[in-house]
């Protein structure tokens, strides 16, 4: 192949990409009342509309000459939308650049944490990300689940790495005098009626200065609807047998569509629950002595929900229940992760496992890189 039809097949690619990671909720589906209420259009530096942004830097990518607002060290950042109109969801769409030597969940230089929460509302994203996938011992993220519970390779969900060409200047890189970065395309949808929108994004890590870590956002799109897409009842089966699918954007795509079911959704989630601390599990011989088992908790979380609870019970002596582990655990959370985002966080609302502690995922592995 010469080097022209290379170059072109590159930049079809590319183009390719770029068009169908953004989607996770479909533009196809049916939703009532969907107006694109904001849509960021940085035209040049400093192009910003300071009454929407709090922190009104911008900054140009020398890579490719992209323009996005930051870049920005672990501080908060505020975007404030006033005189929406009548609706009853918000969709968002941005893209989120991670710039430098983040090193998502390690447990000795991380971990080094993002967010995004609605003020008085949902948190959309408490996650980790990864710049060093090229080290066997720093090659850990959290995106696209959330922190402690996900463990994914550095770069999971990016759309393009290392193009921006920021200078290091000091800044630990594996690219001579660039720091490393990834683009991640990033997507939520959430029950919301306030005629005000502030969302809150901020950065959370305690590396030095030298290390040169920072984001940015660009292209952020703030559509409101009446009702969501619509998803079939048929399709929850489905659904939730993704949400315990090994390739973690699989199961994101399908936590979001769960989302977008609304209270179908919740309604559907805590059967599958109930169901699952119903079935039978299997038993561990133990001879040390026995302790409230994960089972127990889940059932008990579960009884609370119906309103049937009781008290927490002690395994027989010897005998303890195998807790839920693995992509079966992970699938708990990533149900949990739908209530809270329906619901807006209200803990009454569902079953709770935010007291689970992640050793309960100890075996999930990163899933070996190409």
């Amino acid at each position: 192949m010469s080097p022209r039809r290379a170059f072109l097949l590159g930049i079809l690619l590319t183009s390719s990409l770029l068009l169908t990671t953004h989607k996770l909720i479909a533009d196809s589906a049916h939703s009532e009342g969907e107006k694109v209420f904001y849509q960021d259009q940085i035209a040049s530096p400093p192009g910003v509309n300071t009454q929407v942004w709090s922190e009104p830097a911008t900054v140009i990518a020398p890579g490719n000459g992209k323009i996005l607002h930051g870049l920005f060290l672990p501080q908060p950042v505020v975007i404030s939308l006033p005189n929406l109109p009548d609706h009853g969801w918000v969709k968002l769409r941005f893209k989120l650049y991670i710039i430098g030597s983040w090193d998502g969940s390690s447990r000795v230089w991380g971990p080094d944490l993002w967010s995004l929460q609605v003020r008085g509302g949902q948190r959309l994203f408490f996650t980790t990300f990864g710049n060093l996938g090229n080290f066997f011992n720093n090659n850990v993220q959290s995106f696209p689940d959330e922190y402690p519970w996900g463990r994914n390779p550095d770069w999971t969900g990016a759309e393009i790495k290392d193009v921006l060409n920021f200078p290091r200047n000091g800044g630990y890189s594996m690219r001579a005098e660039l720091l490393n970065d990834s683009v991640y395309p990033m997507e939520a949808i959430f029950p919301h009626s306030s005629n005000s929108l502030v969302l809150d994004f901020s950065a959370i890590y305690d590396d030095p200065p030298q290390e040169h870590q920072t984001w940015g956002i660009s292209d952020l799109e703030v559509t409101t609807m009446k009702t969501p897409p619509f998803v079939e009842d048929s399709a929850f089966p489905k659904l939730w047998e993704d949400l315990a699918s090994r390739d973690p954007m699989n199961a994101n795509a399908a936590m979001w569509r769960l989302v977008s079911a609304g209270d179908r959704a919740v309604t559907f989630i805590s059967e599958k629950v109930k169901a699952m601390y119903l079935a039978p599990k299997p038993m561990l011989n133990q001879s040390t002595p026995q302790s409230i088992t994960l089972r127990a908790m889940v059932k008990h979380i579960v009884s609370l929900y119906f309103g049937q609870a009781k008290p927490l019970s002690i395994s027989s002596p010897g005998v303890i229940t195998a807790p839920f582990s693995g992509l079966e655990a992970l699938r708990l959370h990533r149900a949990h992760r739908v209530l809270k985002i329906i619901n807006g966080n209200d803990l009454g609302a569902g079953f709770k496992i935010d007291h689970l502690v992640p050793e309960y995922f100890q075996d999930l592995k990163p899933e070996p890189q190409p």
